[in-house]
């Protein structure tokens, strides 16, 4: 599972440095960004994943060591398992930690995704009724010989208008009820 994941991650990474070396003017803020993911994934992996997979290394180490030693236990195999057991309510500890604190920062970005969303949303109904009402610039200086096919064209467009604007307030409406 553990392969498959680094292959799987491994590609990725490859089809993101692919996109990266075809240069866009974007690209300095991508790779800055991708910079700053690889240093926290870094960091997260050597605080997060790396200690289990240390901890399952030992245990598997201490579990055939006292597989082979089992006929003489002694003094020695109790504090092998208070070790052990020291070690794993560290590491259980450092995972409560860091669990945590992917909660505080799962909220937190909950939070300010939430506010995003209403504020994109935050759009008066005069300015949403221009957007759609209002005759473009393009259409107004249509030049046309036929001064009853440029109102007819005003006519339908007005119409269209008005049949996108009801739309709209049908997916506005149902949108608000999803927000609450």
């Amino acid at each position: 599972m553990q392969n498959q994941f680094g292959q799987t991650r491994q590609k990725s990474e490859l089809e993101i440095q692919a996109f990266f070396d075809e240069g866009s003017e974007c690209s300095l803020d991508l790779w800055d960004q991708q910079y700053k993911l690889s240093k926290e994934l870094d960091a997260f992996q050597e605080n997060t994943v790396q200690p289990i997979w240390q901890l399952r290394e030992d245990l598997k180490y201490r579990l055939s060591e006292m597989q082979t030693n089992c006929e003489q236990p002694g003094p020695e195999y109790q504090c092998n398992l208070d070790e052990v057991i020291e070690e794993v309510e560290f590491v259980k500890k450092q995972q409560k930690i860091i669990l945590e604190k992917l909660q505080r920062e799962r909220v937190a970005l909950e939070r300010e995704l939430e506010d995003c969303t209403s504020n994109a949303l935050v759009c008066s109904l005069e300015e949403r009724s221009a957007l759609f009402h209002g005759i473009p610039p393009q259409l107004l200086t249509l030049e046309c010989p036929y001064p009853d096919l440029k109102e007819s064209v005003f006519v339908e467009f007005h119409k269209l208008a008005n049949e996108y604007w009801l739309k709209f307030q049908e997916v506005d409406k149902d949108l608000k009820a999803i927000s609450r």
